[in-house]
């Protein structure tokens, strides 16, 4: 979403009204309908509807109300100080405007450092913290990539949270150091007990990663006999790994640890399950949120699959509550 320079938007703050005219004149445009008073201090200069954009710089502006002379120098310099009055677009609204979702938010998020206590305008969700980092030098000021998916994983599940990781990798803006860096700077963080481990060095490190939370987690936590490992097939001339293979079952499961994939990945995704099926085998597919999330109900579904094929474990519940295995 590329957001058009103040200067081309349809804003005017009172401040910068006043400069140049008095305040029976903006009474005058607001009562005749001209403009529409949009926030406290914030006015549209039409009677029209109201884009998504300009709803966006209203809620900032209500934050800043920066002056005449501010506004020339953001559009002169596309950037703007806000050591004083930091405030910027955050979370759903920063990933918008970054390109992370096609998905026009609801509200106008904003992140105001936690000293501040702004009157929160209609519209306007508002976060107050010190740990987002603001981008005074990107119009509009907003979090920066980094800190935009951070923040979205302390309240997003786990599948929400992989898919905007893979997506900010996907189109090149930032990297796994990074992310975790800034991971590193949120102290309790909802997702600390596994996102540190998805942001490893490259995708096959965040592969091999959810194999250890299955052999932990669903495996060993549950009494589920260990699987055969990465086992080699030729398929078409080419060799491949099946993750892990149960041959009492005649079940394969696949990890899908990789963040995103490419057509190529896709592909040989595909063969592999076909293989499967006419190797006389049955093939099952988790991903980060199933073993992260759900063990419990991950290793019920695999031992009720298991046994309906004949095999003979000897599993138990885990040590969380309400484990969904029975002895």
């Amino acid at each position: 979403m590329i957001i058009p320079p103040l200067a081309e938007l349809p804003l005017i703050t009172v401040t910068t009204a006043l400069e140049t005219m008095s305040w029976a004149a903006v009474q005058w445009k607001v009562d005749s309908g001209r403009w529409q008073r949009f926030h406290h201090g914030v006015y549209v200069t039409h009677s029209g509807p109201i884009d998504w954009p300009t709803r966006a710089v209203a809620g900032w502006l209500s934050m800043t109300r920066p002056s005449t002379a501010e506004i020339h120098r953001l559009s002169k310099e596309a950037g703007y100080l806000l050591e004083q009055r930091l405030a910027g677009l955050g979370g759903w609204s920063a990933a918008y405007v970054e390109g992370l979702t096609t998905d026009e938010p609801e509200v106008v998020e904003l992140v105001v450092p936690r000293r501040r206590s702004p009157v929160v305008p209609e519209g306007v969700r508002l976060t107050r913290s010190d740990l987002p980092m603001v981008r005074a030098n990107l119009w509009p000021p907003r979090t920066s990539i980094e800190s935009t998916v951070i923040m979205l994983a302390a309240r997003e599940d786990t599948d929400s949270t992989l898919a905007l990781v893979g997506r900010a990798l996907q189109d090149r803006k930032t990297t796994m150091t990074r992310l975790a860096g800034e991971l590193s700077r949120w102290t309790r963080h909802p997702a600390g007990c596994w996102l540190p481990e998805v942001l490893t060095s490259d995708n096959d490190g965040a592969e091999g990663t959810l194999e250890l939370r299955w052999a932990r987690d669903v495996e060993q936590a549950h009494g589920i006999p260990s699987a055969s490992r990465q086992a080699r097939q030729l398929i078409g001339g080419v060799g491949c790994r099946h993750d892990l293979t149960y041959d009492e079952a005649r079940l394969r499961i696949e990890l899908d640890g990789f963040l995103f994939h490419d057509r190529a990945r896709a592909r040989t995704d595909r063969k592999k399950a076909n293989a499967t099926v006419v190797s006389g085998r049955s093939q099952l597919r988790y991903g980060w949120s199933e073993v992260v999330d759900e063990p419990c109900v991950t290793a019920a579904e695999v031992i009720t699959f298991a046994s309906s094929r004949g095999a003979r474990w000897t599993t138990h519940p885990c040590r969380r509550p309400h484990c969904a295995v029975v002895r």
